[in-house]
């Protein structure tokens, strides 16, 4: 599994203004925003908002990278951080609601992904991307608060992922020919079914979160060049 930095954010609570969508299956995508740091020494993080909680505004070292970022929305670009320790803010309406130091090496790409709900609270994880070798594959980050260990089963039975726990990614897994949807389980049970793309040149991050009784899938497709 990748290695992680988790980041509570339990000053979240008070955003939670909006519900899952019910049959929603469109992507909500933000554009990202210039922290004004130059590439060279810098690392690269993109966000993706999979807390149940309203929009979110994201910043590091005072600077947006993501404004209204709404629930089940991700930025797809990654925007350059300052390596080595950065603050990362959240915040709602102008008020900050969390902040929190992550640790970014220069010349890495990284996923943040905020999860979480009120009930078991919330939290962040800074995915390391490892993208090098990972065109054609995928991978998957649990982010369901209250499933214990989950498992990711194509649609042709063959499972991609098991064991995996809340807050953790796997590492990005070869798919079979013609896969085209993924059966989240956990405990032998069903969660939840939805698409989720595969392609010959890309790498794909599916990060499994509660919608009501089942799962919703946020699909983020990197563009390898």
């Amino acid at each position: 599994m990748n290695r992680m930095t988790r980041i509570g954010v339990a000053g979240l609570s008070f955003l939670l203004m909006a519900s899952f969508g019910t049959g929603c299956k469109k992507k909500q995508q933000e554009g990202a925003q210039s922290t004004g740091v130059q590439s060279a020494g810098a690392g690269f993080v993109r966000v993706i908002h999979g807390a149940n909680a309203g929009a979110v505004d994201v910043s590091v070292n005072g600077v947006n990278v993501a404004s209204g970022l709404n629930q089940n929305g991700f930025v797809r670009e990654r925007v350059p951080f300052p390596a080595g320790v950065s603050t990362v803010n959240v915040s709602s309406g102008g008020a900050n609601v969390a902040t929190a130091n992550i640790n970014i090496n220069a010349g890495q790409q990284y996923t943040f992904v905020v999860l979480g709900n009120s009930s078991a609270g919330f939290s962040g994880v800074l995915i390391n991307d490892n993208l090098a070798s990972a065109g054609g594959m995928n991978r998957f980050v649990h982010g369901m608060p209250a499933v214990g260990a989950a498992s990711f089963v194509a649609d042709n039975g063959q499972e991609l992922v098991g064991g995996l726990t809340y807050k953790n990614a796997s590492n990005f897994v070869n798919v079979p020919a013609g896969f085209q949807r993924v059966v989240v389980k956990s405990g032998g049970n069903t969660l939840g079914t939805d698409a989720v793309p595969n392609t010959a040149s890309r790498a794909v991050t599916t990060v499994a979160v509660p919608q009501g009784a089942g799962v919703h899938l946020i699909n983020v497709v990197d563009r390898l060049n």
